[in-house]
């Protein structure tokens, strides 16, 4: 076992290493990454004060710990390893890839791995400054604790998924058109927008809403977030993103509620692994390589 995991341990630490092999580009990508968060920090934050602290049922500290957070938390999870195993196929490495002794799939995860915790060495001053804003006010012991194994769902499915888009590639001639539908899709149902709990909450034809917002009580548009809501958790995205952050938050908060979510969570993994190896048999058979 040992032997197995430093055999894949070198791409992760090739994959770290290349992370700051620019380091003013790492720089610069912190100092982006923490305008990000300054600009939604206070940009829902002065939606709150409008709205006297609450809205869609959220309190003003739930949803900037949720805002705040999320951003550190997407960069540490999030996934990009599908234009990588695209560029692979385009130029034809891939077959060099595949005929070594080698688990390709095993290959990219620690690549990525090593990636994310060169991101995650750049992210610990923005968490400090989430810890600053929110003052860590909505969170308790139980939900971090939870919000831990969440996270570890989340890293995988991230993953999953992203695996998944890089061998759909085998029956596209391009990926970007794939890359910008997938991440249109993911903004709008895994919570990164706004909570998915807004979408359920403006289905219902809440009355946290002031008259200003008071056009959402069309039933054109409560029936459009009604059906938003529940298709958010017809798909896997909600599980990658707004279950842990919520979890974190407090936005959810009932053990049983939690529990459920990180159910999902589980469920996502099995279901995108099966899928994963259904699809790497018959890509493995379709191999069209531009280049190689």
């Amino acid at each position: 076992m040992v032997s197995y995991l430093s055999k894949y341990s070198v791409f992760a630490l090739n994959a770290l290493k290349q992370k700051y092999a620019y380091r003013f580009k790492a720089l610069m990508w912190s100092f982006s990454t923490l305008f990000n968060m300054l600009v939604q920090y206070y940009l829902w934050k002065s939606v709150y004060l409008e709205l006297n602290g609450n809205f869609m049922g959220v309190a003003q500290n739930n949803y900037l710990t949720y805002i705040s957070f999320g951003v550190v938390f997407y960069n540490i999870t999030s996934c990009m390893e599908n234009m990588n195993i695209a560029e692979d196929i385009k130029t034809g490495s891939i077959s060099m890839n595949l005929s070594k002794p080698l688990n390709y799939k095993m290959m990219v995860f620690f690549r990525h791995i090593g990636s994310k915790m060169g991101e995650a060495i750049g992210l610990v001053p923005l968490m400090v400054v989430a810890f600053v804003l929110t003052g860590c006010k909505s969170m308790s012991l139980l939900g971090v604790l939870f919000f831990g194994v969440s996270t570890v769902l989340a890293i995988i499915l991230f993953f999953l998924f992203s695996y998944l888009m890089g061998i759909l590639t085998f029956w596209t001639t391009n990926y970007w058109g794939l890359q910008f539908f997938a991440n249109s899709i993911m903004g709008l149902f895994s919570g990164q927008l706004v909570a998915i709990s807004f979408y359920i909450e403006l289905g219902k034809g809440t009355e946290f809403v002031t008259s200003s917002l008071s056009f959402l009580h069309h039933p054109g548009f409560m029936m459009c977030f009604n059906i938003l809501g529940k298709i958010a958790y017809c798909l896997p995205f909600q599980s990658m993103y707004y279950t842990p952050m919520s979890i974190l938050s407090g936005i959810i908060d009932k053990p049983s509620d939690i529990l459920l979510h990180i159910f999902l969570q589980f469920f996502w993994i099995i279901c995108l692994n099966a899928l994963i190896h259904i699809l790497w048999n018959k890509a493995q058979k379709k191999i069209t390589i531009y280049g190689g």
